[in-house]
């Protein structure tokens, strides 16, 4: 019990709480952790967890939701279609 009360996770679900005042993002994050760590079998847990995140970039910790993935591929995507400028049709939208 100790070693839990130490753990990374049950720090970042009080950092939730403490600096933003956003107790339900705090319930989900431990309800996430909860899953993962004990009411899962592991193959379930993987699954959880992977299928959540996405890593760009590569490297232990460096994981991003996959809403924030699909955020950055949307800003990417219109980025591309402004760059046409005035050339900008349904045909060369569809090549970008």
């Amino acid at each position: 019990m100790e070693q839990a009360a130490r753990s990374p996770q049950r720090a970042m679900v009080s950092c939730f709480v403490c600096a933003y005042g956003h107790t339900k993002y705090a319930f989900a994050a431990f309800h996430v952790i909860a899953a993962t760590q004990t009411t899962q079998t592991p193959h379930q847990a993987r699954c959880l967890i992977w299928n959540r995140t996405v890593n760009n970039k590569g490297g232990p910790g460096r994981n991003i939701s996959m809403d924030q993935r699909v955020e950055h591929l949307n800003n990417f995507t219109k980025g591309m279609l402004k760059g046409l400028g005035p050339n900008l049709t349904e045909i060369a939208a569809r090549c970008c």
